[in-house]
Order: structure tokens, then sequence, then C-alpha cells
């Protein structure tokens, strides 16, 4: 505790100052809060392109239309008494997809070099998917930097869970005449880390304000990354490739909205209701393999795309 403490004020002076706490001031209070959220989120990932389809001279890349999904923010906190100091527990959780399905003279961009010269297929029938999984660990203080704003620095742990799922079917063409290309892949990054940042908000009467959240982390964890081709009419897969290894990445988070808030029975209880967007970038999380055509010097290559996931939040906090 008293290491977190001590990075806090650090990374924010303005705490070495004895600035009056901001948390609610409630009256008989358990000292506690709950946290709950509706996420509706959009989710993007580089480097995920599956063919480029061909009409004459003119040629288009095609990318997964990744379709929105809904997401939960869940969080439970108390605070300590000591000067406004709060302790809380977070957990956000996301499922994205996207069906994919395409016809045409399609020259598919995820197996093995084939050798054959203008190589097509006739059809595409694919999936990818996402589990996304962000828990959060944190000691923050809430103070009064003027009489209107409001800051909250923190400081904590952070263990975030991203694993991709990319199942492809290339299916014809004078590449699989008669026959299927059924492509495997699972890219998996799970790590723990350090996460610092800050929540501030403007008051502007009547319970209104406005809200802003900024906070980074460094994860260093394993990744897992498995990649398989297996045509139809084949009895062996063309490739069965593993591997595994740890890397470093940061992880941004920012957010913005409104927010109303009232005590509610002579301030034995007190709601803080917030709406706005947000956003978490994680940096080079696509680590899937592109295969190079035969004499070249490296036989496979990683994509280091980037996934951000944003969109609408709404969120209630209940301290009591």
């Amino acid at each position: 505790m008293n290491f977190m403490r001590g990075l806090l004020f650090f990374l924010f002076p303005a705490l070495l100052v004895a600035n009056p706490p901001a948390s609610p001031e409630l009256r008989d209070d358990w000292g506690m809060y709950v946290t709950a959220g509706y996420l509706y989120l959009w989710t993007e990932v580089d480097d995920l392109a599956y063919a480029i389809k061909s009409e004459g001279i003119n040629a288009k890349v095609l990318n997964p239309q990744i379709k929105p999904d809904n997401g939960f923010d869940l969080g439970f906190g108390f605070y300590l008494p000591h000067d406004g100091w709060d302790i809380k527990a977070n957990v956000l959780h996301l499922h994205s997809r996207a069906p994919i399905h395409d016809t045409g003279h399609l020259t598919p961009l995820w197996i093995l070099p084939t050798g054959v010269v203008d190589g097509f297929v006739d059809e595409v029938d694919a999936h990818w998917r996402l589990h996304f999984a962000l828990i959060d660990l944190e000691l923050g203080r809430s103070f009064f930097l003027s009489r209107y704003l409001t800051m909250r620095p923190h400081v904590g742990l952070r263990y975030a869970i991203v694993r991709q799922k990319y199942l492809l079917h290339y299916i014809g063409g004078n590449l699989f005449p008669g026959g299927e290309d059924y492509v495997s892949m699972k890219n998996k990054f799970l790590a723990p880390g350090i996460r610092v940042g800050s929540d501030f908000a403007c008051k502007l009467g009547r319970g209104f304000g406005l809200y802003s959240k900024f906070a980074a982390s460094i994860l260093c964890g394993l990744v897992y990354v498995h990649e398989s081709e297996k045509v139809s009419y084949e009895p062996e897969k063309r490739t069965n490739l593993f591997n595994k290894f740890h890397m470093t990445k940061p992880i941004l988070d920012l957010a913005a909205g409104i927010q109303w808030e009232k005590g509610l029975l002579r301030n034995r209880y007190h709601l803080l209701l917030q709406a706005g967007w947000e956003m978490h970038l994680l940096f080079s999380q696509n680590q899937l393999f592109h295969f190079s055509e035969a004499g070249q010097v490296a036989p496979f290559s990683s994509a280091q795309g980037d996934l951000s996931v944003q969109g609408l939040s709404l969120s209630a906090t209940f301290s009591y």
C-alpha cells in the first residue's frame, strides 16, 4: 500500500497538497460502492484482409466487417478511512464477431504459396471472433482541484485477455477445383502489467457535469499463435504451425462524456450516472502469419496489426 501511494505521489505531485477529498460524504455508510455499465462497442483490427476480388482490371481488398456488440463493465470498491482514498476492482468484457461470405474471382491471402499462376477461388466462407477482457485493481484518491473541478489519479494492476479466432474456407477455383481449403488461425495474448491514469470531472450545477478519463498500462505476457491449413481432398495438412513467445506492449484507455449525481435519502446513499464514449487501444495484437512466396529469405512474417475497441458507454455507480 505504501509503495502504491508513493508511486502516485511521484506521478501526480498535486497529491502532496492537502486538497479536500471529493468522494461522496454519506451518513452511516458502509464505505462501499458498486459500478455497473453497459457497452456498445465497435472493434477494429489491422491486417485481417482475407482476399482480393478482381473484376477485369479493377480489384478490391476484402476485409471482415466486424459488427458492433454488447459488452459490460462491472466494478466494486470501498473507501479507505484516510483522506478520500479508495480501492476498486473492475472487469470489462466483450465478445465480438464478423461473419464473412463472398463470391467471384478471389485471390486468397491466408494460404501457403501454391505456385499456380493467377491462382483464384470461387467462394470464401469465413468467421472471425474476439474474446476481450480487462481486469483492473486500482488505488486512487478523488479530490478537488477547484470548486468545480475534481481529479482522481490512480495506479494499480491490470490483466488482459485477448483471444482471436479466424476460420476461413476457400472454395473451388483453379486452386482447389472440386474441393475446399480450410484455414484455422488462433491468436491469444494473456498478460499482466501496471496501469496508471486519472479521472476528471467538471461540475456544471444541479448535479450535472462533464467527465474524462485517461489511463495507460504496460503489459508483459504470453502470445500464442497457431495456424493450420488442410485441403479437403488431401490426406495431410499442408501446414500446422505454432508460435509461443512473450511480448511487452502498451494499452491506452480514453473516455469522455456527461454525468449526473445526487445524494439519496438525506445523503445515506449516492448515485452517479454517466453516459459517454470510451476507447481502448492495444498495439501489435495481430500476430498471425503471412506466408512468403518460395525463394524469399523469411518463410513467414507476423501481421503486427493494432486492435481498438470503442463505442458508447452507460454506467451507474451506487455508493452506500
